[in-house]
């Protein structure tokens, strides 16, 4: 069942402020910015000044610093609605100066007006890039009048379908490329600036953020998505956030995962810091949630910042700040840097690192600042949610547009701030002539070395770089850095600004690889700093890995550094011709890395091509050390086999199999269900499981193998059947042994007993399932008969499982179809993917009479269906049959407390919903509908069918969130038919089983659900 409330708009915008529509009890009103000051609460010892406010500075939404200290806002006035008709555009842009040095921007200019939708700049060649509505421009005065007078178009395409949602936060990365964030919607981009636009291509940005070269005018869709926030870490990890996500890591691109097409991952993301129903946020303000199961978690994360400057003293430098504009608040998370993936808590529990009680005070944006400090983007406001996902009766509240004339920044650190930035100001703002000092270590401030190497790349200085670096990293050993200067930042930005303007060569990268190996040996550095430059290093290095082995090879010697060394080492490889030494150090990455997933991924994005050489390196160091059980390794032999079963060379195929074999034969007969037996089992078939989930056919397994192979795998299925039925092993076990058994092998093996008798007897939902897969895989003439048999006493998500097993066969399908036409089976439990499917799997008279049936059964109109139902609004219902009801009908893709499974949007609160609306959206669920949430339908080319929306893209595969809360992730080439339905996961017709009386039961239960207990107090005149 599906009730649409919407996805976030830009800012993030999922929780009502105000608790009631009678303006008595609205929040207080505005603040002066220094009575705003006085009421946030933050830690002992650091300081907030204000920096701007209005009139200079009105609805605020991003800042930046250019090299000259000017201070340039993102204004935008178009929020909620945009300009009414006949209006114009209302964001703009302006440069703010100060004049005296006093850290207050007390000089305002309007740089540029009546822009839609800006949410975005970042500052290039004198003037600034912008992400507009649709567009990515590029503006700049020529005249110093502080008013743009050049306006460049540079790319267009960006989604436009919703007000808020909308590309945002160009960045200049590591890698000297502009970062945006795609903002959720998507889009197909184009280049559209002369110089570029010859030759250019739509690329489509679905599922992915955006970046481009603003020297050459490349571009790529990128890993993403990122709502409203993006930034990188001194290691050069990108990070985003979206609503419920504070923080999530990028943890490998795109442009690797594109080099083996076989290779499928469920998410390219990680979350750093706790996100949906595990996060918690601790406002100080009468924050109010609009989602009872969101309270006191994240549901407007916006602005996530990795702040790097050492304005707040180091005991705040190099963690991530997220804003919550809903819960007035900043939030604070400390990282903890592991193998590849990154973590982050909050310091302190049940205290935010800024919170206020003024509840006008709307924190959407941050950035680091010149002196290090950090600034605060307030958009202050007294509502911030957007009225389109306001319920009905708030949607005309007059003080939606209340603060639209105000708007605050401000700095947080641990000095007196104006004292600082008079100190910046007096030694010597980032200019060009200035770039050479700064890279030589004159200034730590990090902002001061980003913004020197965009000047440096901005104007091409080729001269002036080259002899930087060649006083540095020249090919005399006298002139090569020391071993400890290669731990600081200044080689690092260096080499990147050597790489963007076209200086960088061999030479420079092995004197720089020298000195981090001496480095190594004498242990004399940080250890976090010293893995920045070599991180980096190795990531500029890859354009020259493929022509020279000595670069390859002192890139290969750096393995033994650290486990996030081996991650960009397994990375970047893939950037070179996979010889001996190469493939040597990527097995020796997957054996030491095994319990990491990003570094299993990154080592088969490289090694495409190379699977089974790989594989049977893995092998060889695994038999001599008994290694079966350690951590990751059932894992690593599983993907492995998974990408060779996906390329289907049927030699490969053999080869592995006959590597299993030969290992079972090997093994002792000592009892399967415990100790080193059970381990090796478990290898084994995980290595078995993973060319069968990768798309390699059971006859490609069975074929002609040798006599003594046939025997081994007997005896391995032997194992896993016994294994199955066993109570011994615990459950993870069991499932492993019913994926094998299900793998469509046993049957060859005589072993399909073994699921029928789980399917048939098992209490536990998850061994029946797996059972379920199998039998369905094995493709036997009494299916059909078994699933039916299993079909009235099955629950919804057992049935939508049942369903898609009788697709499994012609046969099968057949016994479904003369179900639904004798109407035993409803025909409303066929979804939309589930009848393209049966159509296509049946034949004959059977096909045509089921398409006529369905047809008579389409349902009724949905005005007319509404109307028929307004009376079930006047019947009493009860809650407690609602409650069966709902658990009957809607929990595969909807949760209301310990009940279901959140695939579609939350409909638990329904406190600001009335039983009219519900009704509507249950019986009208595609009358508005969120873009997140259109259905999709799958088919792969073996005709398995699939209904769920999409949860993550990749260059090679798409991951489906399911109705039933799993996830499945497909190779795209194994993808028959990935269609957008454009409606609701929820089908249309739930009046087909719900009657009058049962609809106001059900409805009675979704607006009574809390009560029910008996513990919360039923409010006066809350329901039944």
């Amino acid at each position: 069942m599906r009730f649409q409330i919407s996805m976030p708009a830009l800012l993030c915008l999922l929780t009502i402020i105000v608790r009631a529509i009678q303006p008595q009890e609205l929040s207080a009103g505005p603040l002066s910015p220094e009575e705003s000051i006085k009421q946030m609460k933050f830690p002992k010892g650091l300081k907030v000044e204000l920096v701007a406010s209005e009139p200079q500075v009105v609805d605020p939404v991003a800042i930046a610093f250019d090299e000259d200290l000017k201070l340039w806002v993102v204004e935008m006035s178009d929020y909620p609605n945009g300009p009414g008709e006949g209006e114009k555009p209302k964001s703009r842009i302006k440069v703010l100066l100060d004049k005296d040095n006093d850290g207050h921007y007390e000089t305002a200019h309007t740089f540029a007006d009546e822009l839609l939708f800006a949410t975005g700049l970042q500052p290039w060649k004198g003037g600034v890039i912008v992400t507009l509505a649709g567009e990515v421009a590029w503006l700049k005065d020529t005249d110093g009048d502080f008013k743009a007078d050049i306006h460049e178009t540079w790319f267009t395409g960006f989604s436009q379908d919703n007000p808020q949602l909308r590309a945002n936060h160009p960045t200049f990365g590591p890698d000297n490329w502009i970062y945006i964030a795609n903002g959720l919607r998507g889009g197909k981009v184009i280049a559209v600036k002369p110089e570029w636009a010859k030759g250019a291509k739509p690329l489509d940005i679905s599922g992915k953020d955006f970046r481009f070269d603003p020297i050459t005018g490349k571009y790529e869709a990128i890993t993403g998505t990122g709502q409203f926030g993006l930034t990188f870490d001194r290691l050069g990890n990108r990070f985003i956030c979206s609503n419920r996500n504070p923080c999530m890591q990028v943890v490998i691109e795109d442009r690797y995962l594109k080099r083996n097409p076989h290779l499928a991952v469920k998410r390219p993301l990680h979350d750093v810091a706790p996100a949906g129903a595990d996060s918690k946020i601790f406002p100080i303000s009468r924050a109010w949630t609009t989602s009872n199961l969101h309270a006191g978690q994240f549901t407007a994360a916006c602005g996530v910042t990795f702040h790097d400057g050492l304005g707040m003293g180091e005991e705040f430098a190099w963690n991530f700040y997220t804003c919550d504009p809903t819960g007035n608040l900043v939030h604070r998370t400390v990282p903890r840097y592991g193998p590849a993936l990154i973590t982050a808590r909050p310091q302190r529990e049940n205290v935010e690192f800024l919170a206020s009680p003024d509840e006008w005070f709307r924190p959407v944006n941050l950035a680091n600042g010149p002196d290090g400090a950090l600034y605060i983007v307030d958009m202050y406001r007294a509502v911030i949610e957007h009225p389109r996902w306001v319920p009905v009766e708030l949607k005309d509240r007059k003080d939606t547009l209340f603060g639209n004339d105000r708007g605050r920044i401000y700095r947080i650190s641990d000095r007196s701030p104006s004292e600082v930035f008079q100190e910046i100001a007096r030694a010597r703002p980032v200019r060009k002539q200035d770039a050479g000092a700064i890279f030589e270590g004159t200034n730590g401030v990090p902002w001061q070395a980003r913004t020197a190497r965009r000047l440096s790349i901005e104007g091409q200085d080729v001269e002036a770089t080259k002899q930087l670096i060649e006083k540095t990293l020249g090919k005399e050993p006298a002139a090569a850095v020391h071993p400890r200067d290669f731990g600081t930042r200044k080689i690092a930005s260096l080499i990147a600004t050597a790489a963007g303007t076209g200086v960088l060569n061999d030479d420079h990268l092995l004197t720089a690889f020298r000195s981090a190996h001496k480095l190594d040996e004498q242990k004399q550095y940080s250890v976090r700093s010293s893995e920045k430059s070599v991180v980096q290093t190795i990531r500029f290095s890859e354009p020259f890995l493929k022509k020279n082995g000595n670069l390859r090879s002192a890139v290969i010697q750096l393995v033994g550094q650290s486990a996030r060394v081996r991650y960009q080492i397994a990375l970047s490889l893939g950037e070179a011709t996979i010889d001996e030494e190469s493939l040597a150090a990527l097995v020796e990455i997957a054996v030491l890395d095994a319990a990491s997933e990003p570094h299993r991924i990154a080592v088969l994005s490289s090694v495409s091509g190379s699977e089974l050489r790989l594989l049977e390196a893995v092998w060889a160091r695994v038999e001599p050390e008994r290694a079966w059980a350690r951590p990751g390794m059932r894992e690593l032999v599983s993907e492995v086999s998974q990408v060779i079963g996906a390329r289907k060379v049927a030699e490969e195929v053999a080869a592995v199999r006959q590597l299993i074999a030969k290992s079972v034969e090997l093994a002792p007969r000592a009892n399967v269900e415990g100790g080193d037996e059970l381990a090796r089992r478990r290898f084994e078939m995980a290595a078995f499981r993973g060319l069968v989930s990768g798309g390699a056919r059971p006859i490609d397994l069975v074929g002609q193998p040798p006599q003594e192979t046939v025997s081994s795998m007997r005896l391995l299925f032997g194992s896993a059947a016994v294994l199955a039925r066993s109570e011994t092993p615990d459950k993870d076990v069991r499932l492993e042994a019913l994926a094998t058994l299900g793998t469509g092998y046993a049957q060859v093996q005589g072993q399909t007993s073994t699921l029928k008798q789980i399917f048939a007897e098992a209490s536990d939902a998850s061994l029946r399932s797996a059972a379920l897969e199998g039998l369905a895989r094995m493709r036997q003439d009494d299916l059909g008969t078994t699933l039916l048999k299993d079909w009235p006493k099955a629950g919804p998500a057992m049935r939508r499982e049942l369903l898609n097993a009788f697709m499994a066969t012609p046969a099968a399908a057949e016994v479904l179809a003369k179900e639904v036409l004798d109407e035993r089976i409803a025909a409303a439990d066929l979804t939309p993917a589930h009848r393209t499917r049966l159509f296509r799997v049946l034949k004959g008279e059977i096909r045509n009479s089921l398409q006529k049936a369905l047809a008579e059964a389409a349902p009724e109109d949905r005005r007319e269906v509404v109307a028929r139902y307004q009376t079930s609004l006047k019947l009493k219902g009860d809650s407690q049959n609602g409650r069966k009801l709902f658990e009957k009908n809607c929990t595969i893709c909807h949760r209301i407390g310990k009940l279901g499974v959140n695939v579609a949007p939350d409909i638990s609160d329904s406190r600001t919903k009335t039983p009219a609306q519900l009704l509507e959206a249950i019986l009208d669920p595609n009358k508005a509908i969120d873009a997140n949430y259109f259905g999709y339908s799958l088919i792969t080319t073996e005709g398995k069918i699939y209904a769920g929306i999409i949860s993550a893209e990749t260059a090679n595969s798409v991951t489906l969130k399911l109705q039933e809360g799993k996830t499945i992730t497909v190779l795209r080439s194994d993808i028959d038919e990935l269609r957008n339905t454009g409606v609701s996961l929820m089908p249309v017709g739930q009046e087909k089983n719900l009657s009058e009386q049962q609809m106001a039961d059900l409805i009675s239960f979704i607006k009574n659900w809390r009560y029910l207990d008996g513990k919360t107090p039923l409010a006066p005149g809350a329901g039944s």
